[in-house]
């Protein structure tokens, strides 16, 4: 075993470690790593999911194109990994858990694609820092916002509307802000209620 000490007045970290010193009979001790590697584990990076066809410039839509994963019905938008129910998946941003990946209907993702830098999908055998998913893990990772000068970018469509928007603080920090909402299901909502 080993513990560390940090000395912050001379900013040096000291580690100490415990030898043992008593073995027993049929003891055996094996020295090596652990391998973290995740047995099941795709990673699509932004740059491969620009060539894959029918996304509409919604990149989150790949998703749905992974093996193992299908979609129920039209009307929602849930996804089935492996053949387990939408409530057995889990979402993540950036190691943050989200409700849902897509707006109602499935059309439409809740992330603005424009700052996706790769998505991270676990059909099964994943780490147990997730925790509590039964069937499969989707993470969706986000790129470090511009630091060259003031970008903006707003697209409106029949279907949803979003804006982006970067600006650098210093040589050293900036941030991004950008947001996606969909006028789908208020317009189905209409279409679809009962009249008296």
């Amino acid at each position: 075993k080993a513990s560390t000490v940090v000395n912050f007045n001379k900013k040096k970290i000291h580690n100490i470690y415990l030898m043992k010193v008593i073995y027993g009979d049929y003891e055996i001790q094996v020295y090596g790593k652990e391998d973290k590697k995740d047995i099941s584990h795709n990673t699509l990076h932004v740059n491969e999911i620009k060539k894959v066809p029918g996304l509409a410039g919604d990149a989150i839509k790949v998703v749905q194109s992974l093996p193992g994963v299908a979609r129920p019905m039209f009307s929602s938008g849930e996804l089935i990994i492996r053949g387990s129910a939408n409530s057995d998946n889990k979402y993540f941003m950036d190691g943050v858990r989200i409700p849902k990946l897509y707006h109602a209907y499935g059309l439409l993702s809740t992330y603005n694609s424009e700052l996706l830098h790769s998505i991270d999908f676990y059909p099964g055998c994943f780490n147990s820092r997730f925790g509590g998913a039964i069937s499969g893990i989707i993470e969706v990772n986000s790129r470090y916002p511009k630091t060259d000068r003031f970008h903006y970018k707003s697209d409106f469509s029949s279907l949803d509307a979003s804006i982006l928007a970067e600006e650098p603080i210093n040589k050293k920090l900036s941030f991004a802000t950008s947001g996606r909402v969909s006028y789908i299901g208020p317009v189905m909502e209409k279409f679809t209620q009962e009249t008296d």
